[in-house]
């Protein structure tokens, strides 16, 4: 399954708010006590199968939460490994369980801390036993009319008052089953088996009776297949509670969890009895712990020490090393006599056999090991959602850089969702990867959450950057870049490339502006962008030559398909019905086979709403780009788009590995 959407009433700040959260990496910004921090925090608290009530301290101050209010609720999209899942639960359900109708599992945290599970869903317990046995039933009163005076010599009297009792426990329309229900079922199923028996032994040739013989013969056996489908679980409730084995955990990396010393004392007692989080995480993954590293290092026995160490590094290595890719690193743990540990790391690919100590390495690897350790010390079934305050916290730029790369694609989590206040540790995917956090305009007092900055009409990337503290183009750097020409090529690439590849992540980030620089100033502002994107239209012509003329290599230089715009590499149905998304919310839209003219279909759609919908700014491009992106991996590529931009990323890739350098230029 997958995180959709987040969801806050009365917690802190969080009055009444909610955002998507799709995407592998989100970021939350916004400005100091606007509530970022309590984001992490209460999805923290809501996977927290020990926490308390809510504390007063955490709910809302001026409008407290009520008992009954659901504080935090987390929602989560069914994929097919969970519809399969389903599939093997022995249910009788009303209709077949698939995408249909099982869609959404919703996990929240009332504010006494009790936990409830949700499930979206069409279906029932299957009602056809009930009905077809309530329909046999109708039939044996019939019958039971046309002989009951014939019944009545053989003193068989209850049949009405039976059918009636029994139509009331298996009601089709109350499929509701407990032990009780059951229990009354069993025992109505032997009274009118005993009636069945009784009747039967009537010896008489009578087509009535024959016939009543006939309906309680079969409603017997319809009852028995009922009260055999009561007995079975109910389908909401089990599903809903695999659905919760299965959901990803939320859990927090705290500031106590970070950086791994080069070396500890286990010597000292108290270190021993409270070890740092880091250690506790490192010695959880090497399956041991503080006593027993201590009592081997000082046993006496070298041979003791020795063997308990090769046991910690080989447990170690063989956790480690599947949690990346980029390089073959592990921690190499040395111990020494009298109780002092000291943490290294060691490149198994070295023909050296290269060992350093951890604090020569740099600070984002640290960070990562430190990550790394404490994710495989939690040991959840399923790769959980990690929450990171602060992410950039005691990194600098490049420290930063890696780490964003090393969240986005080197640890086995279900998402990561962190905060930050750098431009540096900004997410690879710009366009779909950041949330805002900030002060209710109307209340001062509560904060809101912003599905995505790029919809708001006023905001900008130099706004953005400006409200971070930094200069344009201080977010890249450190980084792999691609530098497009204009906002919706930044918002929307990424997610297109994904589309027309094999949905992985990204390994460098989309920026834009590129129409308003010359391409020397490009290039000697923004150092480390060595990729570039050029509309399909005669301006792209232009800025690509002037980019090739300045030096940068042609095959550094991209260009989208001849006459398109990045808009064109969708499918048109799919953007024409988010374009009328957008014009229905001031009651217009384009009519559904209107003739669209012109170069690419965003200016065709410019060109039509100015002319015939009386909007003389045309359409905001931005904000159809965001709605786009936020379809995920459900937005639809023309065909166009398909095979450009399935051959555009491994070319993009390939011009990352074979750097270029310019001498200075003017700008």
């Amino acid at each position: 399954m997958k995180l959709s959407t987040i969801e806050f009433k009365g917690y802190k700040r969080l009055q009444n708010a909610s955002c998507n959260v799709d995407g592998h990496v989100i970021a939350f910004i916004g400005p100091n006590e606007s509530g970022k921090s309590s984001v992490l925090r209460g999805l923290s608290w809501l996977s927290d199968d020990d926490a308390p009530a809510l504390s007063l301290r955490d709910q809302n101050r001026r409008a407290a939460p009520s008992d009954q209010t659901l504080v935090v609720r987390a929602r989560y999209r069914i994929d097919e490994e969970d519809l399969a899942a389903l599939q093997e639960l022995n249910l009788d359900t009303s209709a077949a369980i698939d995408a249909r109708t099982v869609t959404e599992f919703r996990r929240s945290r009332r504010k006494n801390g009790e936990a409830i599970t949700g499930i979206e869903t069409s279906l029932t317990r299957n009602p056809q036993p009930f009905q077809v046995t309530h329909d046999a039933l109708s039939k044996v009163k019939a019958s039971y009319q046309d002989t009951k005076r014939l019944l009545a010599e053989y003193d068989v009297h209850e049949t009405p008052d039976l059918v009636r009792d029994i139509q009331h426990t298996v009601d089709p329309k109350d499929l509701d089953w407990d032990e009780e229900r059951v229990s009354t079922a069993r025992e109505l199923f032997s009274r009118i088996d005993n009636i069945s028996s009784r009747v039967n032994e009537i010896n008489i040739r009578s087509a009535k009776v024959s016939l009543l013989k006939k309906h309680l013969a079969n409603a017997v056996a319809q009852l028995g297949l009922a009260t055999t489908a009561g007995e079975l679980p109910d389908p909401k409730r089990e599903m809903r509670l695999l659905l919760a084995q299965r959901a990803p955990e939320f859990i927090l990396f705290t500031d106590n969890d970070r950086e791994l010393a080069e070396n500890y004392n286990l010597g000292d007692e108290n270190l021993r009895n409270n070890p740092p989080a880091p250690l506790r995480n490192l010695l959880t993954v090497a399956e041991t712990t503080a006593y027993t590293v201590w009592a081997a290092s000082v046993s006496g026995d070298p041979a003791i020490m020795r063997t308990l160490e090769r046991k910690i590094n080989a447990t170690i290595r063989e956790k480690i090393e599947p949690m990346w890719t980029q390089a073959r690193l592990t921690i190499d743990v040395t111990l020494n006599q009298g109780g002092l540990l000291e943490v290294n790391i060691q490149e198994i690919d070295s023909p050296d056999y290269t060992v350093t100590p951890i604090a020569e390495r740099s600070d984002g690897l640290r960070a990562f090991l430190g990550l790394v350790c404490f994710l495989i010390a939690a040991n959840l079934p399923t790769p959980p959602v990690l929450l990171i305050d602060e992410a950039e916290r005691n990194l600098h730029y490049d420290a930063q850089a890696d780490l964003v790369r090393v969240l986005s694609h080197e640890l086995r989590v279900h998402k990561v969702i962190y905060t930050t206040h750098s431009p540096g540790c900004l997410p690879l995917d710009l366009g779909t990867g950041i949330r805002v956090v900030s002060r209710n305009p109307r209340d001062p007092e509560t904060s809101i959450l912003e599905n995505n900055f790029w919809t708001k009409p006023e905001s900008g990337f130099s706004h953005l950057l400006f409200a971070m503290g930094a200069e344009a183009a201080a977010f890249s750097a450190f980084r792999r870049a691609v530098l497009a020409e204009g906002v919706s090529e930044m918002i929307l690439l990424p997610t297109l490339l994904r589309n027309a590849s094999d949905g992985s992540q990204l390994n460098f980030q989309v920026a834009f502006g590129l129409s308003n620089l010359s391409a020397a100033r490009a290039i000697n502002e923004v150092a480390l962008i060595t990729t570039f994107l050029v509309d399909g239209d005669a301006s792209g012509d232009i800025k690509k030559q002037q980019l090739t003329e300045a030096g940068v290599p042609g095959k550094h230089v991209f260009q989208l398909p001849k006459g398109k715009a990045i808009e064109d590499l969708v499918d048109r149905k799919v953007y024409l019905k988010t374009v009328n998304e957008l014009l229905g919310e001031q009651g217009k839209e384009i009519p559904i086979g209107t003739p669209l003219g012109g170069a690419t279909i965003a200016k065709a759609v410019d060109d039509y709403v100015k002319a015939e919908l009386d909007l003389p700014k045309g359409v905001s491009h931005k904000i159809i780009a965001s709605r786009l992106a936020l379809l995920g991996d459900g937005l639809a590529l023309s065909a166009v788009g398909q095979k450009f931009l399935a051959e555009l990323r491994p070319k993009l890739e390939n011009a990352f590995t074979e750097p270029y350098v310019l001498q200075a230029l003017d700008t």
